[in-house]
Parts: structure tokens; C-alpha cells; sequence
């Protein structure tokens, strides 16, 4: 037997609309729920960009920090390394004066007298006078030997002359012997005044 709908035309239509509606309605709610899902999505991950901007933004800093300290010991042993330099040639042409001195007082004859006595850069110069002929023959004859040689080589006598009384007055020049001593000074010149006589005994 054929149903029979009795409904009026707009309670027909009416209940469409309602059932559009309810459809519209849980299209809504579910692009709802997707955008919220997405928006949290979106969040979430921009907080792991942001953390891992972080996290690099630190290792940049740690590493800029790493870096000056390393270009601040690349300095400072470029400035030792610098000062080591110049230390090493100090040591390599300081004269040992103290050994001059005592090889000096050693050698030199009794009849002999410094007046002026000048270490420069590897050079030696030595001013004095000689009672006779015959001592200023050993001065030179000492400062020849072995002895002598240690502190002191090519010698040239620059200058040479007599008074009446028979007294020679000498200029003795020559090529300081270099030791590296333990120990560096910074003295490039020393000068004895004829005031500080020296004489051999």
C-alpha cells in the first residue's frame, strides 16, 4: 500500500532547513576544531623555532666569547714570542763584562795603566799608558794569548805615542769574545772614565 505524507508543504520545508542546518552547524564545528588543531600545530612549532633560535643565538655567543679568548692568547704570544726575539738578541751580543774585567785584571802587567776603558755593540776600546816600551810589548803579547782571546780578538793598536820620560800612551782596539750569560741586562754601553783607573798587578 502506498505511504501517504500527509505533512503540509511547510513542515516538509521546514524540517530541510532544520536538517541544513544541523549539517552547516557540524561542518562548523569540525572546521572549528581543524583550525584550533592547526593553530596549535602552528604554535607549537614556532615555539620550537624560537627555542632552537635560542639555543643557537647561545652557541654564537659562546663561540664569539671562545674565539676573543682565543685571539686574546693568539696576542699575547705574539708579544712573547715578539719580546723572546728581542731577548735572544740581547743575549747574543750582551758583553760579559764581569769576565772582561777579571780575564783584564789577570793578564795585564804591572807597568800598565787604563785610562779609558769602552764596551759598545761587539767592539772593545781600550785607552792607557805604558811605563816602557817593554810593558806595552806584554801588554799585547797577553791580550794575544790564549787567555786574552777568550775576551777580546782582533786587536789593532789605533794609536801609539811617547813622552819625554819614556811613558807610551796607547789605543788598543778589538772584537769583544760574546758568551751568552743566565742572565740579560739591558747595558749596550759602558764607559770608564779615566778617574777609574784600572792596573794590572
Amino acid at each position: 500500500m502506498a505511504e501517504i505524507n500527509l505533512l503540509p508543504v511547510e513542515e516538509r520545508k521546514s524540517e530541510s532547513v532544520e536538517g541544513i542546518a544541523g549539517k552547516l552547524s557540524i561542518l562548523s564545528v569540525g572546521l572549528l576544531v581543524t583550525t584550533a588543531v592547526a593553530a596549535l600545530v602552528t604554535l607549537g612549532f614556532f615555539t620550537t623555532l624560537i627555542s632552537a633560535k635560542q639555543k643557537l643565538v647561545a652557541r654564537i655567543e659562546e663561540s664569539s666569547a671562545e674565539i676573543n679568548r682565543f685571539k686574546a692568547i693568539e696576542e699575547y704570544a705574539v708579544v712573547t714570542k715578539s719580546k723572546v726575539s728581542t731577548a735572544e738578541k740581547i743575549i747574543s751580543i750582551r758583553t760579559d763584562q764581569v769576565n772582561i774585567f777579571s780575564t783584564l785584571s789577570e793578564i795585564v802587567p804591572g807597568g800598565v795603566t787604563f785610562t779609558d776603558i769602552k764596551f759598545t755593540t761587539g767592539d772593545a776600546i781600550l785607552a792607557g799608558r805604558a811605563k816602557s816600551s817593554a810593558d806595552l810589548a806584554n801588554l799585547v803579547s797577553q791580550l794575544l794569548s790564549a787567555r786574552g782571546a777568550e775576551v777580546i780578538g782582533n786587536l789593532n793598536i789605533d794609536s801609539l805615542s811617547a813622552d819625554e820620560q819614556g811613558i807610551y800612551s796607547f789605543g788598543i782596539s778589538g772584537k769583544i769574545v760574546t758568551n751568552a750569560p743566565a742572565i740579560i741586562e739591558d747595558q749596550p754601553q759602558i764607559t770608564t772614565e779615566s778617574s777609574d783607573e784600572v792596573t794590572g798587578e
